[in-house]
């Protein structure tokens, strides 16, 4: 009532709006994990494809797998500044260099960790060397490799699963697809199969620890062309021709057998160690992301 006695209107609220279906299921996390999923491979597999059929192999050397990677980058930067409608923080050049190198460095070391005791063991030998242009052949190959399954696996499936149902349950579940994507490798083994996921424990807890993916893809780049490049054993039974000319003898449980080291005790105990140390890392950094439960009880509280 006004004070001459006349009354004021009312202002009514706003009809609530609630997302409509299409929106929903948009925004559901295995929807954005299946379309983002489906961005990042497409340009991969058409430009391989083309490249294939439009051109002879002799012009198919390093470059078409350097454009698929970089076109692969492209695809997932636009996905997340169109559809998801945020910065890139992930793939953010600030850090890029210094984690990147960390990564090469880190990643270098557990791979000789790892081959320096099963040679230490007396299964490794070195009976000779090939030309150093070895080393350049899985250069382009590896480096697509790297960049497709980190966006892929921790860029795409980690990180939106993570935001729903936290750091733990993302590790466990996108680890475990990690290493039953190997399942087809020639010469896969449980044991291979359960390294390959405890691999991708690291890679994870690499990002987590950084939630950066310029870490992992190094840890990731600096172990496989090691392994392929300059100590030639097969990598994810994949035979290698690299510098070294190697061989392994003994118990596939030891040296990994066709597999490689890959399916080893030994990488099992040198890659858990250094996921663990990540873990703790990320932990102490407080990066750590809770379920959608554990927040709405949190909320409630407050």
């Amino acid at each position: 009532m006004s004070a001459g006695g006349l009354a004021l209107p009312t202002r009514q609220p706003a009809p609530s709006s609630s997302p409509s279906r299409a929106a929903r299921v948009l925004a559901f996390p295995l929807t954005r994990v299946v379309l983002a999923a489906f961005v990042v491979v497409l340009p991969v597999v058409v430009t391989m494809d083309l490249i294939h059929l439009a051109l002879p192999r002799p012009m198919r050397v390093v470059w078409p797998h350097l454009l698929a990677a970089a076109l692969c980058v492209s695809a997932y930067r636009v996905h997340v500044l169109r559809v998801e409608k945020r910065a890139v923080s992930e793939l953010g050049r600030t850090h890029a260099g210094r984690e990147l190198g960390r990564g090469l460095l880190v990643g270098g070391l557990l791979l000789v960790a790892t081959v320096g005791t099963v040679a230490v063991l007396g299964r490794y030998g070195v009976n000779g060397r090939n030309d150093w242009t070895a080393l350049l052949a899985p250069l382009a190959p590896l480096i697509l490799v790297v960049v497709l399954e980190e966006l892929l696996f921790r860029g795409v499936l980690f990180r939106i699963v993570e935001q729903s149902l936290g750091s733990y349950i993302a590790l466990s579940l996108s680890a475990v697809l990690f290493g039953l994507a190997h399942l087809s490798n020639a010469a896969v083994t449980v044991l291979a199969v359960g390294n390959t996921a405890m691999a991708g424990v690291l890679f994870a807890a690499a990002f987590m620890a950084t939630r950066r993916l310029w870490l992992p893809m190094g840890i990731h780049f600096a172990w496989n062309f090691l392994l392929d490049a300059v100590f030639s054993v097969p990598l994810s039974g994949h035979p290698s021709s690299g510098l070294l000319r190697s061989t392994l003898a003994g118990p596939d449980w030891l040296t990994g057998g066709a597999y490689g080291v890959e399916a080893s005790v030994v990488a099992f105990a040198v890659i858990s160690a250094a996921s663990m140390y990540l873990v703790a890392l990320a932990r102490r950094r407080g990066h750590i992301v809770l379920p959608f439960w554990h927040k709405a009880q949190a909320a409630g509280r407050g």
